[in-house]
């Protein structure tokens, strides 16, 4: 009889394996869909592996009791996994099923930005199977090729973005000794890159003192 955790476990391993099952079945009509990116082909032909990594944690779980530590981190990469998955199913179904909208109109309203593309989704799914299959890989437990796992994630990080316009912001870097002077604002920027000192002011008025002065000279 399984103990609370490793039934929780259980239970959310069988929630996020209904949940790809149902992506597999929306995405075979994906061959037919010539107006995707290439990303949805990729991430629909590694749909299996995860499956396949989580029917192999499955049964080490359901084999023998385990220590309270393993199911709680197993049950941790399982729910990130489930929660990815329930996003790429919610997108597979928008985008796949039969509408007049045009299948890119309706994927970037179903993402919502950079983080709800399928390549990102799929190679964070890919990264909780690795962190498990690392972690039986320690107990001596997994029959799961850590490297087919790792050579998929470098596979779809390889791709290019299926939403280009949704990038991430800008990024500045300096691989040499030189300055680098960044002002993404509307403000000034002052640089002064040399020993000396350097004074900034902006312009000011003192009224008050101004009128003084002025009255002086006319004396």
């Amino acid at each position: 009889m399984l103990d609370i955790q490793a039934s929780e476990v259980m239970f959310a391993i069988d929630n996020t394996l209904l949940t790809l099952e149902h992506v597999t079945g929306v995405s075979s009509h994906i061959n037919n869909a010539d107006d995707l990116p290439k990303a949805f082909n990729e991430v629909a032909v590694r749909v299996p592996l995860v499956i396949q990594t989580l029917t192999v944690v499955k049964s080490h779980v359901q084999g023998e009791e385990r220590e309270e530590k393993f199911c709680q981190d197993v049950k941790h990469s399982v729910d990130e996994c489930n929660g990815r998955a329930l996003r790429l199913k919610e997108i597979f179904s928008k985008v796949l099923q039969p509408n007049d909208t045009p299948r890119m109109e309706r994927y970037r309203s179903a993402a919502r930005g950079r983080d709800g593309q399928v390549e990102v989704l799929m190679k964070l799914m890919l990264e909780n199977m690795l962190t498990i299959a690392k972690y039986l890989a320690i107990l001596g437990l997994t029959t799961v090729q850590v490297n087919e796992l790792e050579v998929a994630i470098q596979d779809i990080s390889a791709l290019p973005s299926s939403l280009p316009e949704e990038g991430i912001p800008y990024s500045f870097y300096n691989y040499g000794l030189g300055h680098q002077n960044v002002n993404t604002g509307t403000g000034d920027q002052n640089n002064n890159t040399g020993a000396g000192y350097q004074f900034n002011g902006n312009s000011f008025f003192l009224l008050e003192e101004a009128k003084y002065w002025e009255a002086y000279m006319l004396f």
